[in-house]
């Protein structure tokens, strides 16, 4: 290939004009000599950085790797396959969607019984498997998302707000528990290929749809729902090695941050009155988890807006431990229900990694181990690699 690059300049230089294009030729061989030298000597075009996950995500501990005492896989909940529209908790409520209404939210419970087990039962078993490596509890969990991905549960194109949030939820603890199954440092023999294929098929199709769902131009809207829809697909995007979502899940994150008012609070969130600060927390959650996985794969997640994100926590990190800046704010008293607790404080965790020196109270940190389905499963043990027994478990 070589030499007929070299013929061809050669011709090219010989059957022109010998001085009017002399120069215009030489060029022209200069380029073509150099093109066929590269093919020997010019270095490759740099390949695009790999998609990661966390450090947390891909180096479990395996802290112990005895076999785990009297193990039973767990029944798997009932795919759900039906329509996904659901009744809202805060039916009935004004615009401001703060009003709980009992007999809603009971029917909400009972109406997502199946997705909720799943959430719970999944996230607890990559929990097991985590701290045991037991490959026993690996595959039983993988089981049970192979029935739900080859159900196939979740993908109707029925839904409301409601049905949407909770797919979007159980994205984001389907991904976030295969990641730690699959990904890990423990050394057990490869899943079944053909299962993983069947359950990373069925993940990038919700998270396809979840792009769809949360797609939105009216910043006015957006809210912790986007929130927690963006990090669902940056925690699947990580695991399945899609830029592509990971860029969407990016656009998003900029848009919150965007949000953070100067004073650190988020608009949207303070028009939940009473409760606003409870609203504040539940949104940092997804915000603070999406951000690491974007920061391990080289997006700037902190400089945006003046530092947003650290304003934003700061802010609710001060309104936790007086609630009264949260009411000046609203104009109302701030009600706080199991906010602060080992479940409503979990993204502390993903946030003392990025943020090592950050000033967390100490009582909060003696709730460990900080928890959620949603995030991760045990945070306490996957960011620090440290096993906390519940009391129940002493």
């Amino acid at each position: 290939m070589a030499f007929s690059i070299y013929k061809a300049a050669f011709a090219t230089f010989t059957l022109r004009r010998p001085f009017q294009d002399l120069v215009g030729t030489a060029g022209v061989m200069i380029n073509l000599l150099l093109a066929a030298a590269c093919l020997y000597g010019c270095s490759a075009k740099p390949q695009p950085k790999p998609v990661v996950l966390p450090e947390a995500f891909s180096q479990a501990p395996a802290i112990s790797t005895k076999q785990s005492k009297n193990f039973t896989c767990p029944e798997t909940p009932a795919p759900f396959v039906e329509q996904l529209v659901f009744t809202s908790k805060y039916e009935g409520s004004d615009k401001s969607r703060s009003t709980l209404n009992a007999a809603a939210f009971e029917e909400y419970m009972d109406q997502t019984e199946s997705i909720v087990s799943f959430q719970k039962t999944l996230s607890g078993l990559s929990d097991k498997y985590f701290y045991t490596g037991d490959k026993a509890i690996r595959d039983c969990a993988l089981d049970m998302l192979n029935t739900w991905a080859t159900a196939p549960a979740l993908l109707s194109k029925d839904t409301n707000h409601t049905g949407r949030s909770a797919r979007k939820w159980t994205l984001a603890a389907a991904s976030s528990s295969y990641a730690k199954l699959t990904h890990g440092s423990i050394k057990n023999a490869p899943p079944n290929a053909k299962q993983t294929e069947a359950i990373e098929h069925w993940l990038a199709t919700i998270a396809d749809i979840v792009v769809v769902d949360y797609t939105q131009s009216n910043i006015d809207k957006v809210n912790n729902h986007d929130y927690w829809a963006a990090w669902a697909v940056s925690i699947t995007g990580a695991v399945l090695h899609r830029k592509d979502l990971l860029d969407w899940s990016y656009s998003k994150f900029s848009q919150a941050m965007n949000q953070v008012d100067e004073n650190g609070f988020l608009p949207n969130e303070i028009r939940r009155k009473h409760l606003a600060l409870s609203y504040h927390n539940f949104a940092i959650q997804p915000l603070v988890s999406m951000a690491l996985t974007l920061k391990v794969n080289d997006y700037d997640v902190l400089s945006i807006n003046n530092r947003a994100l650290e304003r934003l926590v700061n802010k609710t990190v001060a309104g936790l431990s007086n609630p009264d800046i949260f009411r000046k704010q609203t104009g109302e008293e701030q009600t706080l229900n199991n906010v602060v607790s080992n479940t409503g404080l979990a993204w502390i965790e993903p946030w003392l990694i990025m943020e090592p020196k950050a000033n967390i109270p100490q009582e909060w940190k003696n709730l460990r181990p900080l928890s959620s389905s949603r995030m991760g499963g045990d945070l306490t043990l996957l960011y620090t690699k440290q096993r906390v027994k519940k009391e129940k478990d002493q």
